[in-house]
C-alpha cells in the first residue's frame, strides 16, 4: 500500500492470484490486486507490470481472489457474488460476471475464501464449506469429520474437480490442517508437535505432487513435507 507504480498509487490489497494461461492469455503470470480495481502483473523477466484497471461496477466489498485457466475470480461477500473476469494478454475482456448461476437462495456473507480446481470451492466463517460446479451447488458432505472446524482462515484444493486431488483446510481454532477428498469425506489431519507453528494459522498452499505443505503462521511462512 502507498506504492507508486506507474500511474497510479497502490491502494489497500486485496489478495494476490496466480493465474495460469488460458484460450485468451498465452502465459501465466502473478496478479496482485487492490481495493480500487487496481492489478500489477509479475513477470520474471519483465517484473512488475499495471493491466489496465478492473471494471469495479458490480463490486461491494471483494475480500479473495483466485485464478484458474484464464480466469480471475473475486469471492465477494456482502455482493452475495463470486465475480469472474476473463483475462487476455492486454488485460481484461469485457465485463465479470456472477459465476454462481443457483436458482435457490445462497448466502456468501460468511464466505471468507476460494479456491478453485474447475469446481469452486468457498469458505465460510462458520466451518461450512460449499462447492460449485458450473455455477451450480454440488454436495460436500464434511463426514466423519472427528471435531467441527473452528475459526477456519484458508483452504486449498489440488489436482483437477472430482478426478484427482484433494480439499486442505487451516482450521486455525483446532491449530490443525484437514484433509477432504473432493467429495467432502473427512481423511485426516496434521497437527505439529510444536504448537507455536499453528498457534495463528492465516494461509496454506499445497503442492500435491511434490508432497510439500506451506503454511503462514501469523508473520511466519513455513514448509513441511506430507506424509505419504
Amino acid at each position: 500500500k502507498g506504492d507508486q507504480r506507474g500511474d497510479f498509487m497502490v491502494d489497500e490489497l486485496l489478495d494476490i492470484a496466480w493465474v495460469e494461461a488460458g484460450a485468451f492469455r498465452g502465459s501465466s503470470k502473478l496478479l496482485a490486486l487492490d481495493q480500487k480495481g487496481h492489478v500489477l502483473e509479475y513477470d520474471a523477466t519483465l517484473g512488475l507490470g499495471q493491466l489496465p484497471d478492473a471494471d469495479t461496477s458490480a463490486w461491494v466489498q471483494p475480500l479473495a481472489a483466485t485464478g484458474y485457466t484464464g480466469r480471475l475470480y473475486l469471492l465477494d461477500p456482502k455482493g452475495n457474488q463470486v465475480l469472474r473476469f476473463i483475462l487476455t494478454n492486454s488485460g481484461y475482456e469485457g465485463t465479470p460476471t456472477n459465476y454462481i448461476q443457483s436458482e435457490a437462495p445462497i448466502d456468501l456473507s460468511k464466505a471468507i475464501d476460494l479456491a478453485i480446481d474447475g469446481d469452486v470451492y468457498i469458505l465460510h466463517a462458520d466451518g461450512v464449506i460449499t462447492k460449485y460446479r458450473e455455477g451450480s451447488p454440488v454436495p460436500f458432505t464434511q463426514n466423519n469429520l472427528d471435531v467441527s472446524l473452528q475459526s477456519p482462515r484458508s483452504l486449498a484444493v489440488t489436482g483437477s474437480m472430482d478426478e484427482s486431488g484433494y480439499v486442505y483446510i487451516a482450521d486455525s481454532g483446532n491449530q490443525r490442517i484437514v484433509q477432504f477428498s473432493k467429495a467432502g469425506e473427512f481423511l485426516r489431519q496434521f497437527r505439529p508437535s510444536d504448537g507455536v507453528y499453528m498457534d495463528d494459522l492465516r494461509g496454506i498452499y499445497v503442492e500435491e505432487e511434490a508432497k510439500r505443505l506451506f503454511l503462514l503462521n501469523g508473520s511466519r511462512l513455513y514448509m513441511a513435507y506430507l506424509p505419504e
